[in-house]
């Protein structure tokens, strides 16, 4: 059966077109045989008079035999073609059309010169004229293979030119020039049908490259889209996590009263706020660029009253305008104006422009913002600024993401980022943004959005409840405010982060159990219900998501009423949330968060007062204090800088009212000295198995902890590692090479941290 068949289809554009060309000839087989037996039968009917029926008989039983063979190559064509029509061996299917068409030409001939000369007159006229229609029908039928159709009409034409030679007919020599021309007309009207059919069968199969070539291009851009989303969501988690270590470790050191900072170390870590804040709204940007570029951002346009929008941002912007002594004026044209928008994207829109005039005006500046009719039922917004002006080069880059400006002004500075975001914005919303500006001139940034109809106005929401959408997707039961025995369970694998959530409850006075994965939180539940539990998402052993369904699944058997599940996550592509909520989750907090984040998560959760336990920063000994300790640099081994930062940190809110004195460097050290040689251990009996699953987990906690203690090069060797077995697929030889070297750091910073750790004490 496989001589039927081609190892592989045909790849040529050449080889695809002679299928199809093969293919058609076939597919018009039918009709031709079925004519042929209609002429045939209709012929020996009528010539059955011009010559003895057993002159005839053989002739009819061969075409019989003959259309049998043509019919019998057609049927089995065509279950060979049904299985597997791209690898049908369409050569050997084209040699037998050829071998039947040639039996068929063959056959006419020999009837020409046997048949033909023992027919009276009128037989004569009636078998030359059947002939000569024959050679024609095969124009059309045959077409698609010219070589067989030429040799067919020569096989009928050049037995009849001998035959009228031959017989010596009245005006012979006429009737052969007519004969000639005849065919050479038949077979330059095959050569053009031929020409045209192939033409088009190119063109048709170009077109069949064209629109692969689109579609794998396509793979490749959604692979690319997805893979940059991949990377997006990852390196979000990467950046969050210590991005909420460095926010919340600053906040404690600002709201610290033992130990107050002074007036420069105030100042200091204001600016840390400040540049911690800038990073993340960077993160948030390049993720929701990302959003809308994959189609994830979902836009409700309905009716938005556009002033009290303006005047909302205005009340935001208010400290850094006067930081920098601007004056603000919003020009209303004098009635309510409706635009047709998303509330919340439209709101962010108008943030990103106010912000950008602020940021890149001059001291002492202004910022104009005119509301203006721009046409028939659209408006314009411009934000006027008294900055420094654009190039025309400038210009040009303004909105490409991560473009640096060709000014050199040391004040503009920016990404791009925000800009190309909220363009994508104002596009998504059936709008337009532009700018106008001129070198020392200031900036003019504007928008057009179309107007609210009538009947959208009727069916608007409320502007503040459209701008400030609650983040959870349940209610938190009012409990009784007057009880403060609020229990609380910190899921949490990061030690840094566990001490810095710890401080933040302990100030807010509730009783505090931590585990460090999911597994570990699903036990902790089967034995004490807690009054809310805050549950990181991405952990080893059991990450986030599956405890809370474990959690929840056996508060169902037990027909418990479910606890509130926040999930405390550094994942900000687009889906987290909605993941975490299909989980069972109550409410969502992503990391950074703030001490009022926190405390706001546990008033709505718990009903717990928490105002009469929070603390006020206030000032502290000088930074030189911390300086006098005295002790060398550890950057080579420890990052001196995160040491210092968490021996800022100051007392847990417990611990200082007893009087104790361990600082939260003491705390993180010591938990680290403790869990790192146990993950050790069983990263080398993970190494000896050859589990690579248990390899990845557990080099994902040591980085972690390292990152979070100040060991920047281990935990970059294990996020190396991690990220090499996980995407690459590491040789066991390699792996057991990189752990020897985690292993060899890791001495040295248990050495190097066991020496700081005897300062402290």
């Amino acid at each position: 059966m496989s001589f039927f068949y081609q190892q592989q289809p045909p790849q040529t554009i050449d080889a695809r077109v002679h299928a199809r060309l093969v293919d058609r000839s076939y597919q018009r087989l039918l009709g031709a045989i079925l004519s042929t037996l209609a002429v045939v039968t209709v012929m020996f009917f009528f010539l059955q008079h011009s010559s003895p029926w057993s002159l005839l008989a053989p002739w009819a039983a061969l075409f019989v035999l003959l259309l049998a063979y043509r019919t019998l190559t057609l049927v089995l064509y065509r279950r060979f073609r049904k299985r597997d029509r791209e690898r049908l061996n369409y050569s050997l299917a084209d040699k037998v059309y050829f071998s039947g068409l040639v039996a068929t030409g063959c056959l006419w001939g020999a009837m020409v010169i046997w048949l033909l000369p023992a027919l009276d007159v009128k037989g004569q006229i009636l078998f030359f004229v059947i002939v000569m229609g024959m050679a024609s029908g095969a124009i059309p039928t045959m077409a698609c293979r010219p070589v067989a159709a030429i040799t067919f009409i020569i096989l009928l034409v050049v037995p009849l030119l001998v035959m009228v030679y031959e017989m010596a007919i009245p005006n012979v020599m006429a009737v052969l020039v007519a004969l000639v021309v005849y065919a050479l007309f038949a077979l330059r009207t095959v050569l053009m049908l031929y020409t045209s059919i192939k033409k088009m069968l190119i063109l048709h199969e170009k077109g069949i490259d064209h629109e692969r070539e689109l579609a794998r291009q396509k793979d490749l851009a959604e692979q690319a889209s997805q893979a940059k989303t991949e990377f997006l969501s990852r390196m979000s988690h990467e950046l969050r996590t210590p991005l909420n270590a460095v926010v919340g470790l600053n906040e404690l050191l600002q709201m610290d009263e033992d130990e107050p900072l002074s007036e420069k170390q105030r100042l200091r870590a204001e600016k840390i706020r400040s540049a911690a804040g800038h990073l993340l709204n960077l993160v948030n940007d390049v993720l929701d660029i990302s959003r809308v570029e994959n189609g994830d951002l979902v836009f409700k346009l309905e009716a938005v009253e556009c002033a009290p929008l303006v005047q909302e941002v205005l009340t935001l912007l208010e400290s850094k305008m006067h930081d920098r002594r601007l004056t603000a004026r919003f020009e209303e044209p004098g009635q309510a104006v409706w635009l047709r928008a998303d509330p919340i994207r439209l709101r962010q829109v108008i943030l990103n422009l106010l912000e950008n005039a602020v940021k890149f005006n001059r001291q002492g500046g202004s910022v104009t913002i005119v509301l203006r009719e721009a046409g028939e039922s659209r408006w314009r917004l411009s934000v006027i600024d008294t900055g420094y002006g654009l190039t025309d080069d400038d210009l040009k880059k303004l909105f490409v993401p991560f473009a640096r400006l060709s000014t050199q002004n040391p004040a503009i500075s920016d990404s791009g980022v925000s800009l190309s975001y909220t363009r994508q914005l104002v596009e998504k919303m059936g709008g337009e943004l532009g700018i106008e500006s001129r070198p020392g001139q200031g900036s003019c940034f504007w928008f057009e959005l179309p107007a609210a109809s009538p009947e959208q106005r009727k069916a608007e929401s409320p502007v503040k409840e459209a701008v400030m959408p609650a983040q959870s997707n349940n209610q938190p039961s009012q409990g009784n405010r007057m009880d403060q025995n609020k229990t609380v369970l910190l899921v949490e694998d990061n030690l840094v982060n566990q001490e810095v959530v710890v401080d933040m409850l302990e100030q807010l006075g509730v009783a505090i159990t931590i585990t460090n994965n999911g597994k570990e939180a699903v036990e902790a539940c089967r034995q004490q219900r807690f009054d809310l539990v805050l549950m990181d998402c991405e952990m080893p052993v059991l990450d986030g998501l599956k405890a809370t369904r474990k959690i929840r699944e056996e508060e169902k058997r037990q027909q418990q009423p479910p606890m509130p599940v926040v999930a405390l996550t550094a994942h900000a592509i687009s889906g987290a949330r909605e993941q975490c909520f299909a989980s069972g989750m109550n409410d969502f907090l992503s990391k950074p968060f703030s001490f009022n984040d926190i405390r706001s998560v546990v008033e709505k959760w718990t009903g717990l007062d928490t105002m009469a336990a929070t603390q006020t920063p206030s000032q502290s000994e000088p930074q030189e204090k911390a300086a006098a300790r005295g002790e060398k640099s550890t950057a080579s081994v420890i990052d001196k800088k995160v040491i210092d930062r968490l021996r800022s940190a100051g007392k847990a809110g417990k611990e200082a009212a007893s009087g104790k004195k361990t600082s939260l460097l003491v705390r993180a050290g010591e938990l680290y000295l403790q869990q790192t040689p146990e993950l050790l251990g069983r990263l080398s009996v993970a190494v000896e198995a050859g589990n690579v699953s248990d390899v990845i987990d557990i080099v994902h906690s040591l980085k972690s902890s390292s990152s979070a203690i100040g060991a920047m090069t281990l935990a970059e060797d294990c996020r190396e590692l991690e990220l090499s077995a996980r995407e690459e697929g590491l040789e066991m030889s390699e792996i057991k090479h990189l752990v020897t070297e985690i292993h060899h750091k890791y001495q040295q910073v248990e050495g190097e941290l066991k020496r700081i750790l005897d300062g402290e004490s």
